[in-house]
């Protein structure tokens, strides 16, 4: 018969539901409340832009990523980025704001300023987000061809969403995963001495 080879992962996913949200008062602080994923700037598909952080030689032709960690900031450029640096995208390009009036972002996502609306952030969604590449840092990036389209989100600004994972509930998964590999084990461990078994003793030319 076939020897086993004990466990191995068979494959990974994303869970992407929506976690908890934590009141930040951060004007600059947006959660998402809806599907999709905030749109960044991809310093890799940039020519000539060398970033340490996110070499991926695969990613040189994709101009986003993708993220649901709304903890964006001012830069000295006066762009809004997210806390790697990395700018932040609307309908019309990188978002622009101002550091003399105080920013609005209502909950379709569009950025005001004096009472103008100045650009509406880029929200996007997949048809099957579970394809996206993990680049770590809470990026995602989209593989070639992936059908992605813009979406109409549900953004709450001063506020930012936190890990969905549930604590007590992964502790019992791990547990039960654990169990399953001690068994595995064991069993791999009688095979393995019922082998040796074959070939010292069953298999000894008498």
């Amino acid at each position: 018969g076939e020897l086993g080879t004990g466990t191995l992962v068979q494959n990974t996913w994303n869970d992407f539901q929506h976690g908890a949200l934590e009141k930040t008062e951060g004007p600059l602080d947006v959660a998402l409340q809806s599907e999709g994923f905030f749109t960044l700037e991809n310093p890799a598909a940039t020519p000539g832009n060398n970033s340490d952080n996110l070499d991926n030689a695969d990613n040189a032709n994709n101009a986003y990523l993708y993220t649901r960690d709304g903890a964006f900031q001012r830069n000295t450029a006066g762009e809004l980025v997210n806390a790697r640096g990395l700018r932040v995208m609307g309908q019309n390009g990188p978002v622009q704001i101002s550091d003399r009036s105080p920013v609005q972002i209502d909950e379709n996502g569009g950025v005001w300023q004096n009472g103008t609306q100045i650009d509406t952030l880029k929200i996007t969604d997949f048809d099957n987000p579970q394809l996206l590449l993990n680049r770590g840092n809470q990026l995602f990036e989209a593989i070639p061809g992936q059908l992605a389209f813009d979406s109409v989100p549900l953004i709450k600004q001063g506020f930012l969403e936190r890990s969905n994972v549930d604590v007590a509930g992964e502790m019992v998964n791990m547990i039960t995963a654990m169990r399953a590999y001690q068994i595995s084990q064991k069993a791999l461990q009688s095979e393995d001495e019922m082998t040796d078994k074959a070939v010292n003793t069953v298999g000894r030319v008498g």
